[in-house]
């Protein structure tokens, strides 16, 4: 386990990745491959940021707009194992700041997924060497 102190003083333990269990693992999947659908659907490139694309906006349905941010709120519920030794709950009842801050150690824990602030190649997706054979490891990406 590994702790991070969030700017405001609270602790918060972060589970390592290789203590995931499988259902840990394909509920992440599962929240990737819904997030990517809906990033395909408005021509978003794989392996690009993840962030909406403003001319997306508008056309983005409530359930597209939560799929989309439901892969980053499924991995920080799944490696955010506490805060301030209490259990983190929903991830999206948190203040935006610290919302923002734990997305950020969520998901450099989870695996180097590229966030707002890091570009597509900065960070590796530990799961592209399974897909290299057949895609490039920015294509496994979302």
């Amino acid at each position: 386990m590994k702790e991070v102190v969030l700017s405001n003083g609270q602790v918060v333990v972060v589970r390592p990745t290789d203590e995931l269990t499988e259902g840990q693992s394909r509920r992440i999947e599962i929240a990737r491959s819904r997030g990517s659908a809906v990033f395909q659907k408005f021509g978003v490139e794989t392996g690009e940021k993840i962030e909406i694309p403003p001319s997306a906006m508008d056309k983005l349905s409530d359930e597209d707009f939560a799929h989309i941010r439901g892969f980053e709120d499924t991995v920080m519920s799944v490696m955010i194992l506490s805060v301030d030794e209490k259990p983190l709950g929903d991830p999206t009842d948190l203040p935006r700041t610290v919302y923002n801050e734990l997305n950020e150690i969520a998901m450099n824990a989870y695996g180097g997924i590229a966030v707002q602030t890091e570009g597509p190649d900065e960070k590796i997706n530990p799961l592209a060497g399974a897909v290299e054979s057949t895609a490039s490891s920015t294509e496994a990406q979302i």
